[in-house]
């Protein structure tokens, strides 16, 4: 999987190029540890942009990130998420937790925003 990241102010930007699944669960679960575990990210956007499919996998490790992150009070986003994933997410109950944003752009402002902490 080509998977590509960029910070700015602290929040990890990290780039899916295809499907979120599980032949590729571990290799990007390997590539997100080091950038979850780093004591200068104040928060994690995965753009989603190029993922059409995410099996429970997929999911599953969503959540592991998320939860990873909410005890570290570090914040978590997607952005640029596909319109029946949203139904998935809405259908699952986890849009109750997970942030959802249409771009980077208003990701980051979202995440940089002294009102958005991490939720409860």
């Amino acid at each position: 999987m080509d998977l590509t990241h960029r910070i700015e102010n602290g929040i990890c930007l990290i780039n899916l190029a295809e499907n979120l699944i599980s032949s590729n669960v571990s290799e990007v679960q390997n590539y997100l540890k080091p950038l979850i575990q780093d004591e200068s990210t104040t928060g994690i956007v995965l753009n989603l942009e190029n993922v059409l499919y995410i099996d429970s996998s997929g999911f599953g490790l969503l959540i592991s990130v998320y939860q990873s992150l909410r005890k570290r009070e570090i914040k978590f986003a997607l952005c640029d998420v596909d319109e029946k994933i949203i139904e998935y997410f809405a259908r699952m109950k986890i849009d109750r937790f997970l942030d959802v944003y249409p771009n980077e752009k208003s990701a980051l402002t979202g995440l940089d925003s002294p009102g958005n902490s991490v939720q409860s």
